[in-house]
């Protein structure tokens, strides 16, 4: 009986530390992720102007027009729909996010100055738009493998999809739609046709890695 004991908390011990090791890697993988999002958010996305929905988008607009802190607006904004999402959605559907909600504006506000230690042409908005859905449909599919959630909007079309049974990839649409035209209103046409092609490359790589 000893010996089957021992057998017992032995294998215990080892599950306990797998589930550790993947419970770290899976945190490297998130804030890996975060912090590439934030560096190309800094490099290309808010140079450029280029809005492609959600609260990074949102930041760019009232920095366009009020100069607020894009990592402080995209702080207020993840933080309020994460307290939506605690109360209309419980915590154990909105935790993922939580994470997020927290790193993901600290790394944008840290490599702020990004651009003065990498220098890029952004003359070719074609290439950034490129560049910028690969990067963050690689991000995203990431993000989702760890387990975690990029918070945010998605918080809005999880709780609309529960109350009126609408599937949350509508409502997503509709949501990053509007913030789209809100960019095409403040920096031209062309910009929504970049971001068309940025929503599109970020779906097809998004499809890839998950």
């Amino acid at each position: 009986m000893k010996l089957f004991k021992k057998g017992k908390d032995s294998a215990l011990s080892i599950l306990e530390t797998v589930k550790k090791k993947k419970l770290v890697r899976r945190y490297i993988l998130l804030i890996l992720s975060l912090f590439i999002s934030a560096c190309y958010f800094n490099l290309l996305q808010l140079p450029t102007q280029i809005v492609t929905g959600g609260s990074s988008g949102v930041s760019i607009i009232l920095n366009y027009y009020f100069n607020w802190d894009p990592s402080q607006v995209i702080f207020i904004i993840s933080a309020i729909l994460l307290i939506a999402g605690f109360i209309f959605l419980g915590f154990e559907k909105t935790s993922g996010a939580l994470v997020t909600t927290i790193i993901y504006p600290m790394f944008v506000n840290l490599t702020a100055n990004i651009s003065d230690y990498i220098v890029v042409d952004l003359s070719d908005k074609i290439l950034i738009s490129i560049f910028i859905g690969l990067l963050a449909g690689i991000t995203t599919g990431m993000v989702y493998k760890a387990g975690f959630s990029n918070g945010g909007f998605s918080i809005i079309s999880e709780i609309i999809s529960e109350r009126k049974k609408i599937p949350i990839s509508n409502i997503s649409f509709i949501i990053n739609f509007i913030i789209v035209i809100l960019g095409g209103v403040s920096f031209g046409w062309t910009m929504v046709m970049y971001a068309a092609i940025i929503l599109y490359i970020n779906s097809v790589i998004l499809d890839r890695v998950l």
